[in-house]
């Protein structure tokens, strides 16, 4: 499941959006990452045109909307191991403490995992959002079309992973 969810926590690209976040001013201050800057990020970038930076933002849009399913059948996967895991542990009469505290700290730290989880696929969503409006304020480009509808995609899925629903979306 982690490794599934690795994009979301830090992305694989070698000048990530969000390493100026975590290592800059803002971070050492303790400010978290505002929306905005992914805009600010693609601004920096130097693209020939407009239309690059259009491209790089639909490319990170439909990369996140192909790998969420299989990131919710890994959910799916862990929560149904951890309320198996549970219900054993329920109808075991004879469970060391040691085993119950081992299964109770997973089973929390799992939860807490996908609640991280889904916080990075809203932030991402609305930073994602926010680049969109500002490029098209700043330089109107039709390909801004295709990246507001895989931006209806992701909003789809980030309402399933805010419902919770992993294991029936």
């Amino acid at each position: 499941m982690q490794n599934l969810m690795q994009r979301f926590f830090s992305p694989m690209q070698k000048q990530s959006w969000l390493s100026p976040v975590r290592q800059g001013a803002r971070a050492l201050a303790g400010e978290v990452p505002d929306r905005s800057d992914y805009f600010l990020w693609l601004r920096s970038r130097p693209f020939a045109s407009s239309t690059g930076r259009y491209r790089a933002l639909l490319n990170e849009v439909q990369l996140d909307v192909m790998t969420l399913p299989a990131v919710f059948d890994a959910i799916c996967a862990v929560q149904n191991t951890d309320r198996r895991r549970l219900l054993a542990m329920q109808n075991i009469a004879d469970v060391s403490p040691v085993t119950r505290q081992a299964i109770s700290e997973r089973a929390g730290q799992n939860r807490k995992t996908i609640t991280g989880f889904v916080s990075r696929v809203e932030f991402r969503y609305y930073s994602y959002s926010y680049a969109l409006e500002n490029l098209l304020l700043e330089t109107p480009d039709e390909i801004a079309r295709q990246v507001d509808d895989q931006l209806g995609l992701l909003a789809a899925r980030m309402q399933v992973a805010i419902a919770g629903r992993f294991c029936n979306p």
